[in-house]
């Protein structure tokens, strides 16, 4: 179910050692391929892992982030994790109704990830219904890739790597809040594809079980003081 190749972003503090430190780092313990991907991006660096997939992919993200927080490196509040997945089976329907998809839910998966969902980079300003008739605000042609290099979206569609980027969650180097997310991600796009349809707004319990992941929903929200079972979010039409 969760076989899509993707790729992680992961800014973080690396507690003075910089790009150089981190890459002996990486290279000293099994991640060799993952060293010269490092920036300086956030409050400090930004380690863009390899193309990842399945299981093997989720084990390797899990090696670099628990050997990063065990060489004492942290997210701080200005770090993201964007999570990229690849679209090169998605014609721009199929992208066009993720992001749909994706709105419709927005607010669910704004109360997942609490007060840190928002910022200027990851905003909710398509003008999608402009996009599903083929045309920008001004009347012309567009086309989805069009949006590439914004870097103000939720959901970016990047041109250049042929994949959808993720860029809400907040920077964490907590390998099961990225596992949830990355396997969320991962089902809503399966779903659109199948149902060849946006999803409607739906309970939060049935967005996250079709992830498998409402047991890490369920600990995020109750650490955040949100009822889960409240109506408020079990309030959606349709189903998945």
């Amino acid at each position: 179910m969760y076989d899509r190749p993707f790729g992680v972003e992961i800014e973080c503090n690396s507690n003075g050692r910089g790009i150089g430190g981190t890459k002996a780092i990486l290279q000293n313990n099994g991640f060799s391929h993952w060293a010269d991907r490092i920036t300086y991006d956030g409050s400090d660096i930004e380690i863009r892992s390899p193309i990842l997939k399945g299981n093997e992919g989720l084990k390797e993200l899990k090696g670099v982030m628990n050997l990063l927080q065990s060489k004492n490196y942290y997210a701080t509040e200005d770090d993201g994790m964007h999570c990229h997945f690849d679209a090169a089976d998605l014609n721009e329907s199929d992208i066009l109704r993720v992001m749909r998809s994706w709105d419709n839910n927005s607010e669910i998966i704004h109360q997942f990830l609490g007060e840190r969902f928002y910022n200027e980079y990851c905003t909710y300003d398509w003008d999608l219904d402009g996009a599903e008739d083929g045309r920008d605000s001004y009347g012309y042609d567009h086309s989805v890739w069009e949006y590439d290099g914004q870097k103000c979206y939720a959901i970016e569609p990047r041109n250049r790597l042929r994949t959808l980027e993720f860029r809400q969650h907040y920077g964490t180097l907590v390998f099961e809040d990225a596992r949830a997310w990355i396997l969320l991600v991962q089902a809503l796009i399966k779903k659109v594809k199948q149902e060849g349809a946006p999803i409607k707004k739906v309970s939060m319990e049935e967005l996250f079980k079709l992830a498998r992941v409402y047991k890490v929903a369920q600990k995020n929200l109750t650490s955040r003081d949100f009822n889960v079972s409240s109506s408020v979010y079990n309030s959606g039409g349709g189903g998945w």
